[in-house]
């Protein structure tokens, strides 16, 4: 049964869902607690109604910094955190799913074997 159990936990699919959704719960914890990259940017502009002697061009910059308040981060690591706690919940949880079908599967096959030694029991009685 041990070995089995092992097996069905190996090459069951349910269970590599389960983990899947784990490791991407456990990325968010990690992507929750990042900071915001500040941005640089550029743009450049031509006008065809300038001043002779003056450029068309005119070059602009933008430079964005987010600035975080009120704990945002906090509470996206802290919802983050939990929703890894409840992929941890689900993989246990399909883990008991297979072991109990594996269980299940064992019983039904236990009983379908009791039954047919009990049916040619009753085959041999009855051509004897």
């Amino acid at each position: 049964m041990t070995l089995l159990t092992l097996a069905a936990f190996y090459y069951h699919p349910d269970l590599d869902v389960a983990r899947a959704k784990l490791s991407v719960a456990d990325a968010a914890v990690i992507t929750a607690g990042g900071r915001p990259n500040p941005g640089l940017s550029s743009s450049a502009q031509y006008n065809r109604e300038v001043f002779v002697g003056t450029s068309p061009w005119a070059l602009g910059w933008n430079f964005n910094l987010t600035f975080e308040t009120a704990g945002k981060r906090g509470y996206r690591t802290g919802q983050a955190q939990y929703l890894s706690q409840a992929a941890h919940f689900n993989l246990a949880a399909a883990a008991w799913q297979v072991r109990s079908r594996l269980r299940a599967a064992l019983f039904d096959n236990h009983a379908a074997q009791q039954n047919e030694a009990a049916l040619r029991g009753q085959e041999t009685a009855q051509v004897e």
